[in-house]
């Protein structure tokens, strides 16, 4: 279970850094606002789903719920092709 704690810690800080650097693009006119509040509102889904998921594996032990990791990995995917698409597109 260590291994686990450890890839969960570090998808957490990850994911956390990539919310404070969302956070302030709209300022700096890379991103919409909408876009960042999508983005935010993304990896917090993920943050709880996927994380959220690994936490609850590590602490309990219980294997229910694993339908949901996937689901969290999709949030954290959309939430990274939405700043992709804004710095791509003219």
């Amino acid at each position: 279970m260590s291994q686990l704690r450890q890839i969960r810690d570090n998808m957490v800080t990850r994911r956390s850094i990539g919310l404070l650097v969302v956070s302030v693009l709209p300022r700096t006119s890379l991103v919409s606002s909408l876009a960042a509040t999508w983005v935010r509102g993304l990896l917090v889904v993920g943050i709880v789903l996927f994380s959220g998921r690994l936490y609850l594996l590590a602490v309990s032990g219980l294997r229910m719920l694993g339908a949901i990791t996937p689901i969290g990995g999709v949030a954290f995917v959309a939430a990274w092709l939405i700043p992709a698409w804004a710095f791509v597109r003219p």
